[in-house]
Parts: C-alpha cells; structure tokens; sequence
C-alpha cells in the first residue's frame, strides 16, 4: 500500500529537521550535513510534487522549533524551509511546447537561487557580527598569527593580523557561498536518488546547456564595484552581496568545463582532477566565475555544438 504523499512529505520534513541539528566538526561535515538537509526536503518536493515540498519545509520548520528551540526554527525556516519552497516551485513550472513539455529553463532556476542568495548575504552580514561569530574567527586567526609569528623573526603577531584580517570581511560572503552550494547539492542529490528509483516528476536540469539571464551580470557587476569602492559598513554589505551575485556565474563557468569535457577522450578522470584543483585554493574558481561571465556573451558551448554538427 503506498503511503500518502502528505505522510511522506512529512517524514521528510523532520529528518531535514533531525539531520539540522547534527554538529560537524570539521568544514567538510557541515557542508555535508547541510547538503543531506536540504536533499530531504528537496526529495518531497521533486518526487511529490510542489504542494509536497511546501508541506515538507513548514513539517520541518516546525519541527526544528519543537526539537531545537524556536531560535533554530526560524533558522532553519530561512536557511532551507523557505529557500527550497520556492526553489522546488519553480523547478515545477512547466508548459506544453507543440506537444512537448518545457520545464523551467535551468538559468532562470540558477538566477532564482542567486536572489535567494543576496538576501541570504544580507542576513548573514547583519546577524552574524550579533552572534559572536566575527568574534570567534578572529580568535581563531590570532591563535594561527601567534604560532606563525613564534616560528619567525620577520614578522610579529599585529603585522601578521593586518595582513589577514580582510579574512574576517569575506566570512559573511563565504558562508552564503557555501550555503549556495550546499542548497544546489542537495537538489542534484535528491533528483539524482529519484532518477535511481524512478519516482522524478521532471528531468534532470541540464546544467550543460544552462544560459543565465543578462541582468545578472549586470547585479554582480553592481555588486563587484560596490564591494571595491563603498566604505564600510555599507561596503560589507557589497562584499558579501558579490558572492551571491557571481555565484550563478560559477556554476555556468563549470557548465563550459562540462561541456568541453564531452569533446575530449579520458574526460571523466581529467574532470576529478579539475574538481580537486579548483576547490582547494580560491582563485581558480575566481576564474571559474571569470569565464561563466565570458560565455555569457560569447556562447562556447553553441559553436562546440554547431562544430560537433
């Protein structure tokens, strides 16, 4: 007997809950955990339909209030309830196109994620400086200055800390990038677990073809010159808005890595090392964004494609 979708949305609201409470002590556990939050909802909503995602997010929510405080509710309600609410809405939209059905351009669900993000970015740059956390960063990085600055007679603990307190601006930035990629991890894991089993109510995104839509460039353009040339406090604000705006422009940049990656032999093992490259230091993902921005006006992949015909 199959259960009613309302049943499995709900179970799927409190494991996001359940799974929201987990404590990671590493980066790498917490933006794993994050991931596996978000999937749970967006397991209801692809697999069940849109009422079923918006049943699974507030089950959560309310949830999360009842097992960890109405502090972590609310949290959670602006972390990943509402965000996946609205993600997995438009994920279902779709029309009749000469008998055919159209989905919901994947761009457009790329831009959706990106304005969810600027809020986010302006959330975390307000709140976080009320938590403690800037705080606590800072604590940690003089602990790093002070046993660099031990083992060296060149530089002392302040002069150390004036080189790398712009850390400390880029934290509220980071973290809504992070957040980001945990929100678009956790959908390309449920749908992919749903295309296993065969219960996906629409078909993979295809993040190889995605195109953004051109106002964007124009918001991280924005958003870049805001961060470079507004002074503080409002210049924070900027900072942590630009992570948001470009990271749609990430996303599109890795779809041209994909794309030529189909053009060549042995592409999946020279795919892996790419990833491993790319995601340990910053800048080569600085030029990820870079060249999302390129084939935004330039179109690679449609001449790939027109060569391959």
């Amino acid at each position: 007997m199959t259960s009613p979708w309302w049943l499995l949305s709900a179970g799927a609201g409190v494991a996001s809950a359940v799974l929201y409470g987990v404590t990671p002590g590493s980066p790498l556990g917490a933006m794993l955990a994050a991931v596996l939050v978000a999937a749970a909802l967006f397991m209801a909503g692809l697999g069940l339909g849109t009422m079923a995602g918006a049943t699974a997010s507030a089950v959560g929510v309310l949830a999360a209030m009842a097992i960890h405080g109405p502090v972590s509710g609310a949290t959670f309600a602006l972390s990943f309830g509402v965000p996946v609410a609205i993600l997995v809405r438009q994920a279902m939209l779709s029309r009749s196109v000469d008998g055919a059905v159209e989905w919901y351009p994947t761009g457009l669900l790329a831009a959706t994620l990106t304005i969810i993000g600027l809020g986010m970015a302006v959330a975390y740059t307000a709140i976080l400086p009320t938590l403690g956390v800037l705080e606590q960063a800072e604590a940690l990085l003089r602990v790093f200055a002070e046993n660099f600055a031990a083992s060296s007679d060149e530089i002392t603990v302040e002069e150390l800390m004036d080189q790398i307190k712009w850390v400390m601006r880029l934290l509220p930035g980071m973290l809504t990038g992070f957040w980001m990629l945990a929100l678009l991890a956790g959908g390309a894991v449920a749908q992919a677990v749903l295309e296993k089993i065969q219960r996906n109510l629409r078909p993979r995104p295809d993040f190889a073809g995605m195109r953004l839509p051109n106002w964007m460039a124009a918001v991280a353009a924005a958003a870049m010159a805001g961060a470079m040339f507004i002074p503080d406090p409002v210049g924070l604000y900027a900072v942590s808005m630009a992570f948001a705006a470009c990271f749609g422009f990430l996303v599109q940049g890795l779809a041209v890595v994909h794309a030529f990656n189909r053009k060549i032999r042995g592409g999946t093992i020279l795919l892996a090392i790419f990833y491993l490259l790319v995601f340990a230091p910053i800048w080569p993902a600085m030029l990820l964004v870079l060249l999302g921005a390129v084939e935004q006006f330039a179109g690679f992949r449609r001449g790939w494609k027109k060569l391959a015909e």
